[in-house]
C-alpha cells in the first residue's frame, strides 16, 4: 500500500484556520505562505475546505484561484458545491477532485454523470455521521439529519472514487 500525504486547509473569511468543532475558528495563516510551507513537508495533494463556500451554497471560486496560483499540487476542493455547475465550475477554476456531501442525497444522479465525464478518481463522496445517546446513526448535512442508509452509501460508493465517512 503506498501512503498518501494530504494537507487539509481549513479556510473562513479567506483566511487559513484551526476549528475545534466548527464552533469556533482561529485564525492562523495566509493560505498562499501556508501553501508554501506545506510543501516542503513532502504532500502529495491540498484539499482546501470553505467554510464560507458551505455557508454560501456556492464555490469559492477566489479563494480556489488563490490556491492554485500559489501552487501546482494537486488540489481536492470541499465547500457549496451543490450542483452539476457547481461541479463544472471547481474543476474550470483548477480543482482536480471535488468532495461533494450534499449532492450525495439530493442529486445523486448529477454527481453520477459529472463522474462519467471527468472519471470516478475526480470525486469524492462525504459522509458525515452521527450517532444519537439510543446509538442510532444519521448522516447530517447542513440542511438535514437522515437516518443512515448503508444500502445508500454502497450505492455512492459504485459512483465516485472515494468515500469519506466522519463521525461528528
Amino acid at each position: 500500500m503506498i501512503n498518501r500525504v494530504i494537507a487539509p486547509m481549513l479556510i473562513k473569511d479567506g483566511v487559513l484556520v484551526q476549528s475545534k468543532k466548527y464552533k469556533w475558528h482561529l485564525p492562523i495563516g495566509d493560505i498562499e505562505e501556508s501553501a508554501i510551507q506545506l510543501e516542503y513537508f513532502n504532500i502529495d495533494e491540498f484539499t482546501l475546505i470553505s467554510l464560507d463556500g458551505m455557508k454560501n451554497s456556492c464555490v469559492d471560486v477566489e479563494l480556489l484561484r488563490r490556491l492554485r496560483k500559489a501552487t501546482s499540487y494537486p488540489i481536492t476542493y470541499a465547500g457549496g458545491v451543490t450542483s452539476l455547475e457547481q461541479l463544472r465550475i471547481a474543476f474550470d477554476v483548477g480543482a482536480e477532485r471535488v468532495i461533494v456531501n450534499r449532492m450525495l442525497s439530493q442529486r445523486v444522479n448529477e454527481v453520477e454523470e459529472f463522474a462519467k465525464l471527468v472519471g470516478r478518481q475526480g470525486i469524492v463522496g462525504s459522509f458525515d455521521i452521527t450517532v444519537d445517546k439510543e446509538g442510532d446513526f444519521f448522516v447530517r448535512t447542513i440542511d438535514s439529519i437522515v437516518p443512515l442508509d448503508i444500502n445508500h452509501i454502497s450505492e455512492v460508493s459504485s459512483i465516485v472514487g472515494e468515500i469519506n465517512l466522519g463521525i461528528i
